[in-house]
């Protein structure tokens, strides 16, 4: 007999619904990006595209809120501290960790789907500001200038 986690998704209805509402319910609770995000997303960088693992699989095949969604989740699970659904996010990881890359991809196609517009902006904002870092000139727009004007500098 085979392992349930090895056969592979062929259809939406073969999935299973308390995976996307725990990984719709890790976003839409988001108010600011969990501790170790930004480390998360550099690990990430470092495997490069196309990689095996679960975290990329779900990136590639659901775009940024899944991404974060699984990596709420993983990070919730390794955290040392006590929450309600730390059990369902740490059963979520390892069950996901067993699963076939087109479950995974399914996963993923179905949880982006279904992610609300609203949840949706909030994400993006959150990738621009904890993801995203400024190049270039890292001077402080907000201050405002000394006041001087060109003809009194002029005068000195």
């Amino acid at each position: 007999m085979m392992d349930n986690s090895q056969i592979p998704a062929t259809s939406e209805s073969e999935l299973r619904a308390d995976h996307i509402t725990l990984l719709l319910n890790q976003i839409s609770n988001l108010d600011r990006g969990p501790k170790g995000l930004k480390t998360a997303w550099a690990q990430r960088a470092a495997q490069g595209a196309g990689g095996s693992s679960t975290a990329q699989i779900l990136l590639e095949a659901g775009g940024f809120g899944v991404w974060l969604a699984f990596t709420c989740a993983k990070l919730g699970a390794e955290k040392g501290s006590r929450f309600a659904g730390k059990a369902a996010c740490r059963d979520l990881v390892a069950d996901l960790a067993a699963r076939s890359p087109g479950y995974l991809k399914l996963l993923a196609t179905s949880v982006r789907g279904r992610i609300d517009p609203a949840v949706c902006a909030k994400v993006e904002k959150l990738r621009k500001t904890r993801i995203e870092t400024r190049t270039g000139n890292m001077s402080q727009p907000n201050k405002r200038g000394r006041g001087y004007s060109i003809e009194r500098l002029l005068l000195f």
